[in-house]
């Protein structure tokens, strides 16, 4: 085994990590795409709120299609256009080639089709466990 590297990188709030040598680098540019990860999606949200009401962030929504398949996942933004009044969706991505998860690009591709959506869990805001997304819900993937 390698020996462990004591690294001080302020990054995360994180003083002092001890990793072997090989996954240091690792760890750091994983905690540095997290970083910026955040930073996007909170200055895309920030955008977001500008043109829509009732803006909550990272909703857990389950999709039911036809067959019975229901697929879960979680969308980071969603709110009420202000000039139309119709639900929009906002999936954010941190680079232009960042792709979906498995569960959202099924999921969206099944609300597209007309599928049936609901939020899980408690909800947040005026979207409640059990809110029902309209059928036609805008679905925008916005990426840098």
């Amino acid at each position: 085994m390698r020996k462990a590297m004591q690294h001080t990188d302020k990054l995360c709030g994180l003083d002092k990590i001890e990793l072997p040598l090989p996954r240091e680098r690792i760890v750091r540019k994983k905690m540095r795409n997290t970083i910026d990860e955040k930073s996007i999606a909170i200055e895309k949200l920030k955008a977001f709120k500008e043109t829509a009401d009732n803006v909550e962030e990272q909703v857990t929504i389950a999709v039911t299609g036809p067959s019975g398949e229901t697929v879960r996942t979680r969308i980071d933004a969603m709110g009420y256009d202000k000039e139309t009044g119709s639900l929009v969706i906002h999936e954010y991505k941190s680079s232009p080639t960042a792709p979906l998860t498995a569960n959202q690009e099924k999921a969206f591709e099944m609300i597209r089709g007309g599928a049936k959506a609901v939020v899980v869990g408690k909800g947040k805001g005026v979207f409640k466990g059990g809110f029902e997304l309209p059928e036609g819900t805008e679905i925008t993937v916005i990426r840098p």
